[in-house]
Order: structure tokens, then C-alpha cells, then sequence
């Protein structure tokens, strides 16, 4: 087949009639492209696509904002498509990808051209998709079923890139030519649509209106200029559009809006179903045994609702250490103290804001009706499995799995922390070599927590704010690049034979670094300068590197650079289902069985945590230091230890039995989502009042210790 056959051009044009409105072929050519060629479900978008000139992540960080504020799905869907638009669906001949800004210009300036006289060509260039697919637009393994099927399935960026090529050879025969394009994917064949318009004189004909028709010859341009690019793009690596990425992304942001929906809305009716009878008990901090399922979901709740983008508890803890700092200057206080001071804020306004949740939830009517089984079940204070894959078995595992989950991944982001403080510590030289085995130790601990993260992540929900986390890498990574100019600059020969003045212009100028006066006059403070960002920056990214890790996510870059973080379970479920045995004698109710293959897993576990353990052990016995052994899990080791040898002798590992759970029906009334919406605001209100009222307090117990004093 050759190229005629395998490009197909097809045109017709539009001229505005001399004693009409409108035009040889429609007179709205630049709705024609606004409306027709960039319609939603013709056309798919392509990256990077701005809004409004702005970067294409922006489109991603509304969606997030969008998902955090939206009171309904329809108020989600809205506010999707007024941030995006038609956004991204078009090309020219300076763009590829086309904000909606720009696209609704290009139509006024072509239906503008119009109006003025000129012919707006209307050219469809058709592809035979054998053709596309020996260039690898299409993937060898795509199959064509129904109409539309190849939308996300096209390298749309290599195509447009390759059209614009052809129309780059096609405006040799024009004087100015400007063009607005769509590849429309609705149909079963690929299309591109282009309006088409010369700003310039053109070529005129006999009744003095420029030419609409498209000579073979420029056809032949086209044809050949959209080859050779694809030739030449052949060897590049697969450049699909972002219509599956983002569709990915609507969806996660979409998921994540149920997801906080339930867990925000039905956090009022979980705390009204496990609160007691007496009203008069419903405040933060009563002491009484009835109020503790209640107390620890409100927190919970209050807790997540402050940490919401727009709460303004960012502010609040800013007050709070601005409060503090102000405590240490004055009272000559250490950093531990200062943090107890930290802390202590953080907890008082949390409390006040579960305060205000109960005095919403004790203006509600008198519990009218029974909860239902699952809210029953969930306010059960202790639970215990059936073991007749019931419903209560089912709420046990989810409760239960979630603990666990939560409890491993603190573990492990403690042991983490452990570690990087003695990896400090070597590096500052304040540790001595028999110490390493307290090092092992941290290492083995931190490893054997996070296989069991992995574990229950298998099972659980996670909540991972995979958004923040991408931010936060592009943070460090600026971060990197400014101490590498810094570097560069403190390198640079030529710097120390300037004047200091002209130092700091020549470091501002060419590295974007201040602060090069100081390498003339105080270089000593300029090369501290560069220790302590380097230092901040190596604890800052390991810190990173470790929530990435204790999250089970990992981190790849795009051609372009830019980070893409996905899930990718560091351990496979195979390998560390049994490896806490020892734990689970609560959730079967006979001996346990298990694989050789876990067995041996559990085995090998076992002696490299105990054998750690007790060499860590023996180190702070003779070193004097017994007190840091608080920080270990050893009742954890210690049911590890005595499990390991019932294993090693052959013994059956048995169940622990449990009575059988007395199911107490709770009462309760069913609460509006706008329950959730009026705590909210009343949180968020109160919010700067309760942080004065600590300061109050404060200020009123420190004088009364002066007082004593």
C-alpha cells in the first residue's frame, strides 16, 4: 500500500458570503473546532497539558483539593470538569498539547480570520491502521472490537507530533498559516481533524478570495512530512497519551472521595453508637470506663478532621511552637521540655475538639432505635472470633488486621528512627564500635516489622497520601539541587579572586546561590553553610526513604523527570503470612497448622530476632544502659522465644480459648451527613479560641509553681 493510501488528506473550505451572515460551509468555523473537533468523548488527552498556562501537576493538585472539599459526587464532577475542560484534547502549530485558554483563543482567532475575509480549510487526514501500527502508534497486541476502542490505546503524542511536522512542510505554500488540530478516536479508524487558516495575503483567485482548495502538491507535504517524523520517532520509546493515567487518576481521586466520605461522615454515628447512657459523661478526658471506646473515636476523628487541608491546625501548631520557643528562651528550657510543651498544645486542642464534637452530639434526640449489626458488633469493646465465618468473624479480622497493621507500621518507623539516629551518631564519631550490635539489633527489628506491615497490608485498607509524598520528592530534589550549586560555587577557583560584592552577583547570576560574598570573606561560614544543608537533606530524604519503604511504595521517574510513586508490596504474602505465629493463637480455635515452608520462615525468623535481641541485650547490661531496653518489644520476643521452642520440640502450638463474646445491643439515633459538616465547623472555629485557652492555662499553672517556689 503506499503513502496515498496509507495518509489519506481530505478537504473542503468555508468563505464568508458577501451578502450574508454566513459562509460557503457554515459560518462558525470556530465553533466548528470548540464544539465538534474537541469534544469530549471524540477526543483524549495528552500530557503535558496546562491550565491556563500553569504546569499539567496542577490539574492532579486540584483534583486532590477538589476531592478534600467536594460536599457530593455531583459537586465532584463539576468542579473535575471545570478545572479541566477541554484541556490537552487539541494541538497547533506551537503546542502540542493545548490548555482550554488557549484552545478557546485559537477558535475566536480563527472565527475572527473568518469574519475578516479569510478561507477557513476544513481537512480531515485520515490513517490506515496497519500503517500506524508498523510505526508503533498503535501496540502490536491491540485488537479493534467496537467503535472507540482505540482511545487510550494510540501514541497520541508521537502522532501530533508527527501531523505538525507534515503541516510545517505544508506551510511552505502559505504565507502564514495557522491551524488548530484534534486526533479524534471515536470511530474505528483514526482521524485527525484540522481547521486550517492563512493570516497572510494567500494565493488569490479570480474573485479575489484566497484559495480554500489544498493543492496535491501540499497534500503530498503533508503525506511525506507525517512519514519521515514517524520514521524518525520509530526508535523512541512508546509516548502514550495520558488518557489511562488519567482516568486512573479521576478514578483514585473518586475512590479516595467515598473512601473519606465514609470514614468522615460515619465517624459521628460510630462515636454516638459506643457512647453511654449518661449524658452527663460525654466530655473529653471524664476518667470513666464507660467513656473510653467513645473517647478514642473521637479523637480518632477530631484528630483526622484537623489534619484536612484548610482546617487551619497548621497555623494552630505554629502558635504552638512560637509559644514554646518563647517558653525555652525565657525559662532556659532543653529541647525535651520544649517538645513536652509541643505536645501538651497539640493534645489540649485536640481535646477541646473533642468537646465540641459531644456538645453537637448531646443537643441530638434520645436513641430512638437499635444499631445495626455491624455498628453493633463495631462497639463491642472487646470481640473475639466465632470461628463460624460469620459476621462477627468478620468484624474481628477487620478490626483486629487494622490494629495490627497500625501497630507494625509504628514499630517500624520507630526502629527506622532508631537507626538513622545511630547512623548520625557513628558519622558525628559518638558511638563505639561494640555498639554495633545495638545497630544489628535496630536493623533486624526494623526489617521483621515491616515484613509484617507488609502482611497486613495484604488485608487492610491503607491510607497513603501518595499526592504529599510526590510533593514532598519534589521538594527534596530542588532542595538537591541547591546545595550542588552550592557546591559548585564554593568550588569555583575564579570566586575567591573577586570582591565580595561581585561574588554574590557572580554566585546569584550563575548558580542562583546568595551568600557568595561569604566565600571571599568568611569562607569557613559558607562551607558550615553547605555541611548542615547536606546534613539536613541526608536526614530528610532517609526519612523519606523510609515512609516510602514502610509504606510498601516505590519511586520511578518519567522520560521527563518527573516522579510517579506506586504501590509494590516489598515482600510477598507467601513469605511472611506465619512469621508471627506466635501472635495469632487468637484466631483459630485449634492447634495451629502450617506449611513446612512457613515453619521454616517462622524458624529462621526467630533465631535471627532472638539472637539480636539478646546481644543488644547483653551489650546495655554491661555498658550500664539496662533503662534503653524499655524501648524494645520484648514481651513480643519473649512469646517469639517460647513459641520457637515449642516448634523446635515438636510441640503443638495451641489456640488460646476465649469465652464466648456477650453481645450487648446498642442503641442509637441515625445522624445526618450534615452532623459531620457542623463538627466540622465547630472544630475549625473554635479552633484559635482553644489554643488561647491553653496558653491561659499554661500561664496560670506556671505562675502558681513560681508561686510555691
Amino acid at each position: 500500500m503506499g503513502l496515498k493510501e496509507s495518509i489519506v488528506v481530505r478537504s473542503e473550505y468555508t468563505i464568508k458570503n458577501a451578502s450574508k451572515k454566513g459562509g460557503s460551509r457554515g459560518g462558525t468555523p470556530g465553533n466548528f473546532v470548540l464544539q465538534y473537533m474537541s469534544r469530549e468523548d471524540a477526543t483524549e488527552i495528552v500530557t503535558p497539558v496546562t491550565i491556563d498556562n500553569e504546569p499539567f501537576s496542577d490539574r492532579y493538585k486540584a483534583r486532590r483539593e477538589i476531592t478534600e472539599k467536594a460536599a457530593s459526587e455531583y459537586d465532584l464532577d463539576r468542579a473535575f470538569y471545570k478545572s479541566q475542560k477541554r484541556g490537552g484534547v487539541a494541538f497547533n502549530g506551537h503546542e502540542l498539547s493545548l490548555s482550554y485558554k488557549d484552545l478557546v483563543l485559537s477558535s475566536k482567532e480563527i472565527q475572527d480570520a473568518f469574519h475578516n475575509g479569510k478561507t477557513v480549510m476544513k481537512t480531515i487526514i485520515s490513517f490506515d491502521e496497519e500503517y500506524l501500527r508498523e510505526y508503533g502508534i498503535i501496540p502490536d497486541d491491540f485488537k479493534l472490537r467496537y467503535r472507540g476502542d482505540y482511545k487510550g490505546n494510540i501514541d497520541q503524542m508521537k502522532l501530533r507530533y508527527a501531523i505538525s511536522c507534515g503541516m510545517e512542510r505544508a506551510s511552505e505554500d502559505y504565507d502564514d498559516l495557522h491551524y488548530v488540530g484534534t486526533i479524534q478516536v471515536d470511530t474505528e479508524h483514526i482521524h485527525c481533524h484540522l481547521a486550517m487558516v492563512d493570516m497572510g495575503i494567500g494565493n488569490i483567485t479570480d474573485d479575489g478570495t484566497q484559495r480554500g482548495k489544498i493543492s496535491a502538491a501540499t497534500k503530498n507535504k503533508i503525506r511525506h512530512g507525517i512519514d519521515t517524523a514517524l520514521v524518525d520517532a520509530s526508535e523512541v520509546h512508546f509516548m502514550a497519551s495520558s488518557v489511562r493515567l488519567d482516568d486512573s487518576n479521576r478514578m483514585l481521586n473518586c475512590n479516595q472521595f467515598i473512601y473519606r466520605n465514609m470514614k468522615l461522615y460515619g465517624a459521628p454515628q460510630q462515636i454516638m453508637t459506643v457512647l453511654p447512657d449518661d449524658r452527663k459523661l460525654w466530655y473529653a478526658g471524664s476518667g470513666k470506663k464507660e467513656m473510653e471506646q467513645a473517647d478514642r473515636a473521637c479523637h480518632a476523628y477530631v484528630e483526622h478532621m484537623l489534619l484536612q487541608e484548610g482546617s487551619g491546625f497548621e497555623d494552630t501548631m505554629q502558635t504552638i511552637l512560637q509559644y514554646a520557643d518563647m517558653r525555652q528562651k525565657e525559662e532556659n528550657l532543653d529541647d525535651e521540655q520544649k517538645e513536652r510543651i509541643v505536645n501538651d498544645g497539640r493534645k489540649a486542642v485536640i481535646k477541646e475538639g473533642m468537646n465540641d464534637v459531644y456538645e453537637i452530639l448531646r443537643g441530638s434526640p434520645m436513641a430512638v432505635q437499635n444499631a445495626t449489626p455491624v455498628q453493633n458488633l463495631a462497639a463491642q469493646e472487646i470481640l473475639h472470633p466465632t470461628f463460624k465465618n460469620d459476621l462477627q468473624d468478620f468484624v474481628y479480622r477487620v478490626r483486629t488486621y487494622k490494629e495490627r497493621y497500625n501497630r507494625h507500621k509504628n514499630d517500624a518507623d520507630r526502629f527506622g528512627g532508631y537507626i538513622r539516629d545511630y547512623e548520625e551518631e557513628r558519622r558525628n564519631g559518638n558511638v563505639s564500635d561494640d555498639s554495633y550490635m545495638l545497630y544489628s539489633y535496630f536493623k533486624v527489628e526494623q526489617e521483621y516489622q515491616s515484613m509484617l506491615v507488609g502482611k497486613y497490608a495484604h488485608f487492610v485498607k491503607v491510607d497513603v497520601p501518595v499526592d504529599q509524598m510526590v510533593l514532598e520528592y519534589i521538594e527534596l530534589s530542588q532542595r538537591a539541587r541547591r546545595l550542588h550549586s552550592m557546591m559548585l560555587l564554593y568550588d569555583d577557583d575564579s570566586v575567591r579572586e573577586m570582591a565580595a560584592e561581585d561574588a554574590e552577583g557572580y554566585g546569584r547570576e550563575k548558580y542562583d546561590v546568595y551568600g557568595g560574598r561569604y566565600i571571599v570573606e568568611e569562607p569557613e561560614i559558607f562551607a558550615e553553610r553547605i555541611r548542615q544543608s547536606k546534613n539536613r537533606y541526608r536526614t530528610d530524604y532517609a526519612d523519606f526513604q523510609s515512609r516510602l519503604d514502610n509504606s510498601q511504595l516505590v519511586l520511578t521517574l518519567y522520560d521527563d523527570g518527573s516522579p510517579h510513586i506506586r504501590y509494590r508490596p516489598k515482600y510477598e504474602f507467601e513469605d511472611v503470612k506465619g512469621l508471627d505465629l506466635h501472635e495469632l493463637k487468637c484466631d483459630f480455635n485449634r492447634p495451629l497448622k502450617f506449611s513446612d515452608s512457613v515453619r521454616d520462615a517462622y524458624i529462621r525468623m526467630s533465631e535471627k530476632r532472638i539472637r539480636a535481641y539478646d546481644a543488644a541485650c547483653d551489650y546495655l547490661d554491661g555498658t550500664g544502659q539496662s533503662q534503653m531496653k524499655d524501648k524494645f518489644d520484648s514481651d513480643d520476643i519473649e512469646l517469639m522465644r517460647r513459641t520457637y521452642k515449642d516448634m523446635n520440640a515438636g510441640r503443638l502450638i495451641e489456640p488460646v480459648q476465649h469465652p464466648a463474646n456477650e453481645i450487648k445491643q446498642r442503641s442509637t439515633i441515625m445522624l445526618s451527613r450534615n452532623t459531620h459538616l457542623q463538627m466540622c465547623e465547630a472544630v475549625y472555629l473554635n479552633l484559635s479560641q482553644n489554643i488561647m485557652k491553653w496558653q491561659d492555662e499554661e500561664k496560670r499553672k506556671n505562675d502558681e509553681i513560681e508561686y510555691k517556689f
